[in-house]
Parts: C-alpha cells; structure tokens; sequence
C-alpha cells in the first residue's frame, strides 16, 4: 500500500509540475518558463525547423549501431532543469520509432514518456497501411476502422485524432503533409491545463534504406 501511495504522490507531481510549466502558444509554439521554442526533428541529423526561435539549444545526438539498423539520441534542453530526450530507432526493415520524454527535473532523474510514434510504413502506402499509436493500430483512410481493442474510430488522411482512453485521457494528431508526418500530442490531466508537443518527422524514400543500415 505504501508503495502504491508513493507511485500516485510521485505521478500526481509530475503531472501538475508539467502541466504548470508549459503551455502552447496561439501560433503552434511552447511555452516552458520564460522560454519559448518550437520542437521538430529530422531524420539522420537532429537539428530544429526554426533555428532562431528563442530559447532553442540543441544537443546534436549521437548515432549508434545495433543489430537492427541504427540508434539516433538526442537531447533538447528548454530551461535549466528540463529537456526533452528523443530518441529514434531505424532497423533494416524501415522501421521507425521515435521516443519522446520531458525530463522534468535533471537532478532528480525524473522523467515522463510523453508519447511513441512507431510506424513501419513504406511512404508510397502510407494510406493503406495501418499506424500503431500507443500499441494500438490504425487506418489512415478517412474511413471508421475498428482498432485491436474493438473500438470504432475515424482518422482522415490529412489530419487525425486518435483518442485514448483511461486516466491519463490523451489524444494522437497526425497530419500528412506531403511526404512528410506531422505529430502533435495533446496531453492533459483533471484539473490541469493542456498542453502539446508540436514535432515534424520527415520519412526518407524507401530506396535509401539500405543506406540506413
């Protein structure tokens, strides 16, 4: 019991420490502190869309070799005592996941994974293929499909929504725009407000991914 009061103290605080130091901005940006920024991430090199934007310092990552393809980290610091750490995995058979977390506080170690993106979708059959969100898969057809846990959910081509359901209610936007995938998570709490992340990743054709091995 101790440790289950622990736990829920524990995720009761970060959530209100999170929910309290951001928030996003009317024109798409966020706002931690008094530092305000706008996250995106490409493949191969992990550098910002908008380079000027205030308050941006980025860590240029290091890429490792595993058995499977390759292992790219890296780290966006937003004020003094949080950042974001990104990692991206790319295996031989154009699998792609990105892992993002909000280091709520450095010296303390804790952490919140905020969302993963994880998709092994040829970009030419993007739209016939299914996206898995949290586990869960789903169709980009602008059609109501049935996700594994048999729920009946609708998510246009250009721009969707995936609804999860729990405590912790969130939502997955996904926007295609052009060759690329627009992600944008959309995170709150009862009694918090919401806030999201705003990121970009940009697919490489599939005729490059034995390069990527």
């Amino acid at each position: 019991m101790l440790k289950k009061l622990t736990a829920l103290f524990l995720a009761l605080f970060a959530c209100s420490a999170f929910a309290e130091g951001f928030q996003i901005l009317p024109d798409g940006r966020i706002q931690a502190g008094n530092t305000i920024f706008r996250l995106s991430v490409f493949r191969k090199n992990w550098s910002t869309a908008d380079q000027g934007v205030k308050g941006v310092a980025v860590y240029s990552g290091d890429a490792v070799k595993t058995d499977t393809g390759m292992k790219f980290s890296g780290k966006f610091y937003l004020t003094g005592d949080s950042a974001f750490d990104l990692t991206e995995l790319i295996d031989k058979r154009s699998e792609q996941e990105l892992r993002v977390q909000c280091m709520l506080s450095a010296s303390e170690k804790i952490a919140t994974q905020l969302f993963t993106y994880k998709t092994y979708l040829p970009l030419a059959n993007y739209d016939q293929n299914p996206v898995t969100v949290d586990g869960k898969q789903h169709l980009l057809n602008g059609k109501d499909q049935v996700s594994m846990d048999g729920k009946v959910i609708q998510i246009p081509v250009k721009n969707g929504v995936v609804e999860i359901d729990g405590p912790r209610k969130r939502q997955v936007m996904l926007t295609r725009e052009g060759g690329n995938v627009r992600v944008c998570y959309v995170f709150g709490y009862p009694g918090y407000t919401k806030a999201s992340v705003d990121m970009t990743l940009k697919f490489i054709p599939d005729k490059t991914a034995h390069e990527r091995k």
